[in-house]
């Protein structure tokens, strides 16, 4: 587990690094932070410094990496080596999907990215809401999800919706619960379970996960008014609100900028040969 020092320079480094390179990195803090089993990490010093990260996140079946070289200390091989001791870490633990993440447009990652095999999947925007009238809708109701039901219903929207596999799904749901700031919420239309939408609150800050519509109930405008309602809840809190949605799936691009989010960073991610290295 990091301590509040190492943290700290960690974060230091981030800093030092987006305003030289002029990009966002996703090193999602709050996986960082609570030091539990969904994160994992490499760091390389210099005379006690902090000077090389890489951040392993585990989401269900899926690891995803990413890290940074301090500028003065780039092209020595550092990010190499962490990038190779975290892979085998990934592999020693049994995924076998592993994602590098890299920020839009970096050149130093750009640059690291041609030499070693991987193969671009997604991009990937981080999206922040901006106040807009809306209006409650009361025929769509969210309640709090309980119990072995509605358990098994959140995990099979993961394995229609996300492309888990069940067994990733019920790790990933075991997971998320066992942690604070989580809470979890399903989705009821005429009296039916028809979706679910999650979120993850720290301060003053909500970031909504795991939205899903079953895909039988699509296309009805049930999603956009669930949204809708959410936002109206934790608005009417004083919170910022977050998401992420992936570039080309355009439904839920459209939806989220209807109902009033914009763009704020963008995420590339390349899915690496795990075949390639023994």
């Amino acid at each position: 587990m990091l301590t509040k020092e190492k943290l700290k320079e960690i974060k230091q480094l981030q800093s030092y690094v987006e305003d030289h390179d002029e990009i966002q990195l996703k090193l999602n803090w709050g996986m960082l932070e609570r030091g539990k089993e969904d994160s994992f990490y490499f760091t390389h010093e210099e005379n006690g410094r902090i000077i090389g990260f890489i951040g392993i996140y585990i989401f269900g079946n899926t690891v995803e990496l990413c890290g940074m070289v301090h500028p003065n200390y780039r092209r020595q091989g550092i990010f190499t080596n962490l990038h190779q001791k975290a892979i085998k870490f990934s592999k020693d633990k049994g995924f076998t999907k592993i994602l590098l993440n890299a920020p839009f447009g970096c050149e130093s990652a750009q640059g690291f990215l041609k030499n070693i095999p991987a193969v671009y999947v997604k991009t990937e925007y981080q999206m922040k809401w901006k106040r807009k009238s809306l209006e409650f809708s009361e025929d769509v109701v969210l309640r709090s999800a309980s119990g072995e039901s509605d358990f098994e219903t959140q995990v099979d929207l993961d394995v229609k919706c996300f492309g888990f596999s069940k067994e990733g799904s019920i790790r990933y749901n075991l997971d998320i619960r066992s942690k604070s700031g989580f809470s979890f919420f399903m989705i009821h239309y005429k009296d039916e379970t028809v979706g679910k939408i999650n979120l993850y609150q720290k301060e003053k800050k909500t970031t909504i996960i795991g939205f899903a519509i079953d895909p039988k109930w699509q296309r009805k405008g049930i999603g956009r008014k669930a949204l809708t309602n959410m936002i109206l809840q934790e608005s009417a809190k004083g919170n910022e609100i977050f998401l992420e949605v992936e570039a080309d799936n355009e439904a839920a691009l459209n939806l989220y900028k209807i109902t009033g989010f914009e763009t704020y960073q963008a995420q590339d991610y390349y899915d690496f040969l795990t075949n390639s290295i023994k």
